[in-house]
Parts: structure tokens; sequence; C-alpha cells
């Protein structure tokens, strides 16, 4: 009976039984919009920051910042500035099995990538080049049980690259900046020797490059490449991070002073 009758009233009330799917759907579809939107910001954020690459450089306590200040590195490589590296080379460094803390930080959300650095010089013939050790793609599993896939690749995305960077695996692969592609006459696929501290190397360049600026001059290789050749294994030297930042106002300045002196609601702003 109960049945018969919710049956006949909506057989009566059809029209507004189609306004009320009507209404209903239109809500379901708003309210999917917006979680869309709402779930898509951060990706389209994170896309546009990696864009630019990083905007924080981590070093070893103590280590002069005066060259990254007046951008001394932001030259051409010429031999004097390889040779001044090979005189000069940095007392401090971080240890590598360290790196994974930089996703464990207080603001461990607003890291997108980052990417380790060791330089050596070395020799390519009669050549003096800069081979800079890094993370091409690096997964790293934390102990929070968290999963990250960072390293160079992500952070140089503006990059044009002539075949594929690959990945951190195979030990003799390499990138190749343009203007050492064009002196040596080297392009993907080919091999040549390095020698550095009484050691030879055969390598291979997976990819040319073109990063518009004095990274040209360098030979990009894989991090434990770069930590054999120039004896120091383990190590890096300066690592990039490209990280959402807050921003500089009132309530940061307090913030960094005191972080206690912020209300509940100061501090949730501030937070998030």
């Amino acid at each position: 009976m109960i049945c018969k009758m919710a049956l006949g009233a909506l057989g009566r009330q059809k029209r507004k039984n189609r306004l009320i799917a009507l209404t209903v759907g239109l809500g379901v579809s708003l309210a999917a919009a917006m979680l869309g939107v709402m779930f898509d910001v951060g990706d389209k954020v994170n896309q546009e920051l990696k864009s630019y690459g990083a905007n924080l450089n981590i070093v070893p306590r103590g280590s002069s910042m005066l060259s990254e200040m007046y951008l001394l590195e932001d030259v051409p490589e010429s031999e004097a500035a390889i040779d001044s590296a090979e005189s000069s080379a940095p007392e401090n460094f971080i240890p590598e099995s360290e790196l994974y803390k930089i996703k464990m930080i207080f603001w461990a959300y607003n890291i997108v990538d980052f990417a380790p650095y060791l330089t050596t010089p070395t020799k390519i013939g009669d050549k003096k080049v800069l081979l800079t050790g890094t993370w091409f793609n690096k997964h790293l599993e934390l102990p929070t049980g968290d999963k990250v896939d960072t390293g160079m690749t992500a952070l140089k995305s503006w990059w044009k690259l002539e075949g594929s960077p690959g990945d951190d695996s195979d030990l003799t692969g390499v990138l190749v900046g343009r203007a050492i592609a064009k002196d040596l006459n080297l392009k993907p696929g080919a091999t040549f020797k390095v020698t550095a501290s009484g050691q030879t190397k055969d390598l291979k360049v997976r990819a040319v490059f073109d990063s518009g600026g004095p990274d040209d001059e360098r030979v990009f290789a894989p991090l434990a490449l770069a930590q054999e050749l120039g004896g120091q294994p383990g190590l890096v030297e300066r690592v990039e991070v490209s990280a959402l930042t807050t921003p500089e106002n009132e309530l940061a300045r307090r913030a960094s002073l005191n972080p206690g002196s912020l209300s509940r609601i100061e501090w949730d702003t501030w937070y998030c």
C-alpha cells in the first residue's frame, strides 16, 4: 500500500521531480568541478614553480656564499677557473645519506624538488672540463613510508635536450653542455674518455643540453661517478631546492622571530 502511494505521488508530480533531479545534478556537477579545481591547483602551482628552477641553495655550514651572491660562477668556464677549482676544493661537505631529511622538515610539503651537486675538475683529451655529479631522476623512500621522485631534470625543466637524460642506474651515461659538445664534436650516443685524479673512465653521451647559461660549459654525470672521480664518496657540495615559500609580510616576520607569539588563527594562516 505504501509503495503504491509513493509511486502514485511520483507519477502525479513528474514536472516537480524533474526539477528536483535537475537541481541535484547541477549541485553534484558544481561540487565535482570545484573539487577538481581544488586538487589541480597544487599541481599547476608546482609545475609553474619548476619552470623557474630552484629558489633555495643548501650549502655546508661555514661555506662562503659570496660567489653565489655576486654570480661569480655565472661566467663561461675557462681553464683558469678550472685550475682555481682544482686548488681550492671545498673543505666542508654534506652527507648524501642525510638528504632525505629535506622532505621531513616542518615545511616538507612545500618542497617541490631538490637535487645535490658535486663538481670535479676533469680532462677530456687535452681540454679541461668541470664534471658535475647530480641526481637525474632519483627515487627516495622515506622512513615515514612516503615515496619521493626528484632530481635535476625536474628542476631544469626549461633545458632543451637532444636525447634522453635516462636515470641514475647507468654510471657511464652523462649530459653534455652545448658548448662542450660543439668543441669536442660530441652527439647523443657518442663515447669519450674522461680523466681525473689518475683515473680514466669511458663515458657515453645520453643527451646534449642547451641551458642558455654557463652550465653549457659543463658535463653532468650521475652523482656516484663524480664522487668516485673526486675521491669524495657519499658527499655533496650543495643542494638546490625548489620550494613554495611564505610571503614576506608582517606575519611572516613575527613568525620567524617567535612562532609562539602567534594566535591560533595567525598560526593557521602562516602554516597553511
